[in-house]
């Protein structure tokens, strides 16, 4: 039994080494080469700020339109809002989920989307009126599928269509509250 324990050793031994060698030579022949290093940071200017680049071709960037502004009063109820048309339609067909984007709920005071799976409300914190991308990113990172309602408060929207816009809650009014609506072009 010994004599088979050291044969044991020997081949464990030799596989170890041949082991070695291998990881030795692709490391130094680079034969598995690791994923490219990402490009270098700007120099720094001598006020330890990244130096300006040049900048975009003006013909690649599009200019974003300006977004048409409405002003409405979103009831409580199930009978919601559909933000696609021009002006927001305050009592689409009940019938028709698909075009109603957002409702107010009673119970909690807040702006929901329609659809269950659907996440197209997010609350916008900045101190400035967010652009159409700050909208967009924000809706892509932190949307949820309903937001609190307070006056003032201000949330980027998603509609059922893709569209994207800025509703501000003005304050409760009659059997609902005052929003405002900023939308994007689609």
């Amino acid at each position: 039994m010994s004599e088979n324990n050291g044969r044991l050793a020997i081949a464990l031994s030799a596989i170890g080494v041949v082991a070695a060698i291998i990881s030795a030579s692709t490391d130094l022949f680079g034969l598995l080469k690791d994923d490219p290093a990402p490009p270098a940071a700007p120099p720094a200017t001598p006020s330890g700020q990244p130096a300006a680049t040049a900048p975009a071709s003006s013909t690649s960037a599009k200019p974003v339109p300006e977004p048409k502004e409405y002003a409405f009063v979103l009831d409580f109820g199930d009978n919601g809002v559909d933000l696609d048309t021009d002006p927001p339609d305050r009592k689409p067909d009940l019938n028709r989920f698909d075009i109603r984007d957002f409702y107010l709920q009673r119970s909690t005071v807040e702006l929901t989307s329609v659809k269950i799976s659907h996440r197209n409300v997010v609350q916008w914190t900045g101190s400035h009126s967010p652009t159409l991308q700050e909208c967009t990113e924000l809706l892509g990172a932190e949307s949820v599928r309903s937001a609190k309602l307070h006056p003032d408060r201000k949330f980027c929207v998603r509609t059922v269509s893709g569209r994207i816009g800025l509703l501000t809650a003005v304050g409760p009014k009659g059997d609902g509250w005052a929003m405002t609506a900023k939308m994007w072009p689609p």
